[in-house]
């Protein structure tokens, strides 16, 4: 295969994970036709994955704010029970049919094993994902002299495929990742060396880094100054309410501290049956819904997920601006076996880099509060 020098004129890209007729064209040195077993294989668990995301995802929104109504309920029916029979009428219905929707929704995750089932598929899927890029940036894997290539991706796809369950999951957390030695790059020339590090920029840094920033700006809402605080602002209030209800229950007291700051003497106030009803559900009530907003936060991690996009993303653009200027060196000469090692050594880092972020993902979300 004749090589070319080094071009302008990057094709659009077809997606992360796809390449078009175009780019195999473009990076004409590099396997990319090699991979579609790959591709095949990533498509299918990916769309399960994201199926089975987006069942968890409702599953556990609505499990929490169902249990959470129905402990509401409860503590409103014992107030306004006492002030309107239809009232009491009304929340035990309504109590009945949120307990009965968590449990059915809580039988329905635990039967199908949501959860687990995005994870693993999840899990498989970024699996696919590096191992595409690692059988690229690793041309001893395919040039000359080396295991045919469809017989490396045979073999890889078929062990990722045999992946199964929620073991599975917990043996890949507990497996440390040690980046293997560069090996022999001297059989790849540095045209082949310098596509590997046009194509890795092109299709895995740059969009990867794109990810992280729009998964932390999506994680920020969830993140962000107010909902961090709703919690403790609620427990505050609902001690505040449970303040107020005591001295509504001993007028007495109410009445000696209004004294004390008046300077006279003040009667004694007999409060109303209602005002004890709204602070003594005050109290009860806003713990539930601040209950009711960390149990979500803690489902899915937002705070901690948006720290690790942030830092994995910050180590991505370091990484870009390494990259493109040893390929800015690369274009006005060409380069010999050290630069080209560290060419390699630089992406292989970043490929690194992503596979341990991967992994740390993998691990909090093991971990995370279920729900289905």
């Amino acid at each position: 295969m004749a090589e070319r020098s080094i071009s302008s004129g990057v094709p659009e890209s077809a997606g992360e994970m796809h390449d078009s007729a175009d780019e195999i064209a473009f990076w004409n040195l590099l396997p990319l036709e090699a991979c579609h077993p790959i591709l095949d294989a990533f498509d299918v668990v990916d769309a399960k994955a994201l199926r089975f995301q987006w069942r968890h995802q409702r599953v556990t929104v609505l499990a929490a704010l169902g249990g959470g109504l129905a402990v509401l309920c409860a503590i409103w029916e014992l107030g306004f029970g006492q002030l309107s029979p239809t009232a009491a009428s009304v929340l035990f219905i309504s109590e009945a049919l949120a307990l009965a929707s968590t449990a059915a929704l809580l039988g329905y995750g635990y039967c199908k094993r949501l959860k687990d089932k995005w994870l693993v598929n999840r899990h498989k899927a970024e699996l696919y994902r590096l191992m595409r890029f690692e059988f690229v940036i690793h041309p001893n894997e395919w040039l000359g002299g080396r295991a045919p290539a469809a017989d490396w991706v045979r073999r890889r796809v078929g062990e990722v495929a045999a992946l199964h369950g929620r073991p599975a999951l917990e043996r890949s957390t507990e497996r440390a990742i040690v980046p293997e030695s560069d090996g022999d790059t001297t059989d790849a020339t540095a045209a082949t060396v310098v596509q590997i590090a046009e194509y890795y920029l092109e299709k895995r840094l740059n969009p990867q880094k794109e990810f992280l920033a729009n998964r932390a700006q999506r994680n920020a809402l969830w993140d962000g100054w107010f909902v961090r605080h709703v919690t403790p602002v609620l427990l505050a209030l609902s001690v505040l309410a449970a303040f107020t209800q005591l001295l509504i229950n001993r007028p007495d007291v109410f009445t000696q501290l209004k004294a004390v700051f008046s300077g006279g003497h003040a009667e004694t106030v007999k409060p109303s049956f209602r005002s004890v009803v709204f602070a003594t559900l005050g109290a009860a009530s806003l713990p539930v819904v601040a209950a009711m907003i960390r149990t979500l936060r803690m489902a899915f991690e937002f705070s901690r997920n948006r720290s690790r996009f942030l830092a994995a993303h910050d180590a991505l653009a370091q990484m870009e601006v390494r990259l493109v200027h040893q390929l800015a060196v690369a274009q006005t000469s060409s380069p010999g076996t050290p630069e080209r090692s560290r060419m390699l050594r630089e992406v292989r880092t970043c490929e690194h880099l992503l596979r341990t972020e991967h992994q740390e993902w993998l691990r909090l979300m093991l971990e995370a509060e279920w729900f289905g």
